[in-house]
């Protein structure tokens, strides 16, 4: 569905002597956004992701066992440093 939109109706004055300008056209991200939508697919920033960080610095994937396995130790030692440190 296409939006009509007008920008001369929000008279948007200026800031500082400058033009305050805005376009309404959508752009192409806008675009691309509508085009994943409409297939029914999810943006980049809405895919699931199971990477963790490590308290010991490494990335492993939470839903690998093998890989969650030997971080467990890690994860839980720096809860447990977390809960003993004084809220601020």
């Amino acid at each position: 569905m296409a939006t009509e939109c007008n920008p001369d109706m929000f008279g948007f004055k200026a800031v500082e002597g400058r033009a305050v300008v805005a376009a309404f056209d959508g752009g192409a991200i806008t675009c691309a956004c509508f085009c994943l939508w409409d297939a029914g697919e999810r943006l980049p920033s809405q895919q699931p992701n199971s990477i963790m960080r490590c308290a010991c610095g490494e990335s492993f994937d939470s839903h690998r066992l093998e890989e969650s396995l030997i971080h467990v130790p890690h994860l839980s030692a720096a809860n447990e440093i977390r809960r003993a440190e004084p809220l601020h």
